[in-house]
């Protein structure tokens, strides 16, 4: 776990690389301003796994470090625990809208640093294994194109598609928000007939089709504050952090008209047969962050666990079988 503290005060951050080493954390490199962990940052050969940024810094402060770091590709999943001496409500808002992934006021305690650095080190693995796969996924597939690696289930993020990320971030932003009541609206946007439609294409073009469909989505949401995650099988969520006017009904009618000319493009596209269907997940737009999270863990188990039409049971078909038997036997001796 390479670290980056970025802080420009020395006591402080002596301190706290000291406790951080007692804690089994020795790879941590020091920036005093916001410029010289910039320089740091490009002058690296290996990315830094997490950073660990003040707010309050001559200059250019930490948000706008966040934000700017934010822009860079080897940064752009990385964790960014944002520290403050001064008061959090204040910073918050702007904090998390840069990019920072969590929050944490002076003085540290350094267990719950130490704790904080963990769970963010743990994201960060899951999220490499997972690019891992799919990078060795993509690799077989360019040297065995017929062979169907095909996951319907599978959640995808585009990083070049604006507002799009992974499920686990937007669970993650939920998580660390201050207890109360804000305006928050969700929305699920499923692709209608999804596994007809695309189970018959290879992986290369179901990946095409749903970045189109990720970037209409991201160009039609008029919001400011406003996410967006793939969760598999069809099906995307919405999430938009603010007072909003978006109809699920007007939503659906300009998501279907943008969809058509651009589908026309791809291969083993349908424009005429697909549609999205913009559903609210619930009719209350000012809501607490915990009734939130649970109507997206529910979202996800859906999509995770697709319903599957069940087979009658044999008895059944048995009793099915011999009634139809005994109707054409009827039959028979009447004709006689």
């Amino acid at each position: 776990m390479r670290i980056l503290l970025v802080d420009d005060d020395p006591v402080f951050t002596d301190l706290l690389c000291e406790n951080l080493k007692e804690r089994g954390f020795d790879d941590i490199s020091v920036a005093d301003s916001a410029y010289a962990a910039i320089d740091m940052v490009e002058s690296q050969r290996i990315a830094f796994d997490c950073f660990l940024i003040d707010i309050m810094m001559e200059k250019m402060d930490g948000i706008e470090l966040c934000a700017h770091l934010r822009q860079r590709a080897d940064c752009r999943s990385a964790p960014m625990i944002m520290i403050t001496a001064g008061e959090a409500e204040k910073y918050m808002d702007r904090a998390f809208e840069a990019g920072a992934t969590d929050f944490m006021r002076k003085p540290l305690d350094p267990v719950e640093m130490a704790g904080r650095i963990n769970t963010a080190m743990l994201l960060v693995q899951t999220t490499r294994v997972e690019q891992q796969s799919r990078s060795a996924l993509r690799a077989l597939l360019s040297f065995a194109s017929d062979f169907d690696l095909i996951d319907l289930g599978e959640r995808v993020s585009f990083p070049d598609v604006d507002g799009m990320v992974d499920y686990y971030q937007i669970e993650n932003k939920f998580l660390r928000m201050q207890k109360g009541f804000y305006p928050i609206s969700l929305f699920r946007v499923e692709i209608r007939n999804f596994s007809a439609l695309f189970s018959s294409l290879e992986r290369s073009n179901v990946f095409q089709h749903l970045h189109a469909i990720s970037h209409i989505l991201s160009q039609t949401v008029n919001a400011r504050r406003f996410q967006m995650s793939y969760i598999g099988h069809g099906k995307f969520i919405l999430c938009v952090i603010e007072h909003t006017d978006i109809v699920p009904q007007l939503l659906q009618t300009r998501l279907c008209e943008n969809i058509r000319q651009t589908l026309k493009e791809l291969p083993g596209g349908k424009p005429d047969e697909t549609f999205l269907d913009v559903t609210a997940l619930t009719a209350h737009r000012i809501q607490s962050p915990q009734a939130a999270l649970k109507l997206l863990s529910k979202e996800l188990a859906s999509a995770q666990t697709p319903k599957r039409k069940a087979l009658p049971e044999i008895d059944v078909i048995e009793k099915e079988i011999f009634s139809q038997v005994e109707k054409e036997e009827v039959k028979q001796s009447r004709s006689r």
